[in-house]
Parts: structure tokens; sequence; C-alpha cells
């Protein structure tokens, strides 16, 4: 049991931790029904280019619209701009899961070096 976790260990610490080199995120999701406001969301999310898109809609396809980003748990930060009407959902990209990787490696590391004593 012992060398079989310092094997895993072994073997997420050799996997390569790098940050993104564009603004171009994991859109792992399904959208039902052809729905525009989803496909516009993962056009968005596989774009090197943009970190920041608005979507001006009503309350219910707004909110329909974060919940999916939520659920996905897609790289994204979502603000709420009450300015004119329609109001508007932000969307602007982070880099949550890096920093969630970098923060298991460490714990990794930490772990694997318990365990080498």
């Amino acid at each position: 049991m012992h060398q079989a976790c310092l094997d895993y260990l072994d073997s997420e610490i050799a996997k390569p931790l790098e940050a993104p080199k564009d603004w171009a995120r994991e859109a792992d999701f399904s959208c039902s029904n052809n729905d525009a406001a989803c496909l516009s969301l993962k056009e968005f999310l596989a774009s090197p280019e943009r970190e920041v898109w608005d979507y001006a809609a009503r309350q219910q396809l707004r909110s329909s619209l974060e919940s999916i980003a939520s659920t996905a748990k897609v790289d994204v930060s979502m603000q709420t701009i009450k300015q004119g009407s329609p109001h508007t959902l932000r969307f602007t990209k982070t880099d949550a899961s890096y920093q969630r990787r970098v923060e298991q490696r460490k714990v990794d590391e930490n772990n694997r070096a318990l365990l080498a004593l």
C-alpha cells in the first residue's frame, strides 16, 4: 500500500504543470437543443484571444447561462452589470483550474515527502 501511494504521487508530480499560454479555456459541457447562448459561451471559451464576453439578455436567460457555467466549473468569473435593459452578464476568463493544480501539486509534494520518511 505504501509503495502504491508513492507510485501514485510520483505519477501526479511528474505531470507537466504550466500556466495557460492564451485565453482559450476548457468547455467540457453540452448544450441542449442547440441553445444559441450556450453555444456562444462555448465559442467564447474556445477563443484564445477573448478574455471578456458580455451577454445581454433577460434575467431567465442570464440565469440559465450562469447555471451552465457554474455547473460545468468553467474558468470564468461572472458579474451582472445592472445598467441598461436588459442587464448584462459579464464573463471574464480566469486561471482557476491551473491554480487548483498548483495547490494540489504542493499537497502531493508534501505528502510524498512525508511518505518518503
